[in-house]
């Protein structure tokens, strides 16, 4: 996560900003999938393949960051967040399971079954999120400049 040096957001807002920001990833490939309406056709299979790049490229590496940086960081300096914590990291490849399913089903696959995979999915972020938030932002925001993922 880059950080702006004059901004004085902490890093539990910074993350509770990228999760809208992937929220509206994901609801507008939810749009597309019904509002494009173009049915299995090469230019549905582009657009799809386009939004779910994006939506899921963008999901794959804020998950990662998570896991790998700011999570254990987490444990360390908040060691009651440890359950929490292993369940998020669950839930994170449970995520990303789905992400491999639509993005084999993005180029070619039945719109309504991608868009069924999109709703599902727009669903469960949205509860992930919210529980993530309510768990890590006000430990994130207490923890000041000086963590590992800032250097």
């Amino acid at each position: 996560m880059p950080h702006d040096e004059t901004d004085d957001t902490g890093w539990g807002d910074r993350l509770a900003d990228a999760h809208e920001k992937l929220r509206g990833l994901v609801g507008t490939a939810v749009r597309s999938a019904v509002l494009d309406d173009l049915g299995p056709t090469a230019e549905f299979a582009e657009q799809m393949r386009e939004h779910c790049e994006v939506a899921c490229g963008y999901l794959h590496g804020h998950h990662t960051a998570e896991d790998s940086a700011i999570f254990p960081h987490l444990a360390t300096t908040h060691p009651e967040l440890g359950a929490i914590l292993d369940r998020l990291t669950a839930a994170h490849r449970d995520i990303g399971a789905r992400l491999v399913r639509i993005e084999e089903q993005a180029p070619a696959g039945d719109p309504e079954t991608l868009h069924r995979e999109l709703v599902e999915l727009e669903t469960l972020l949205d509860g992930h999120f919210s529980e993530e938030e309510r768990a890590i932002v006000g430990p994130l925001n207490a923890l000041g400049e000086d963590v590992p993922w800032a250097q």
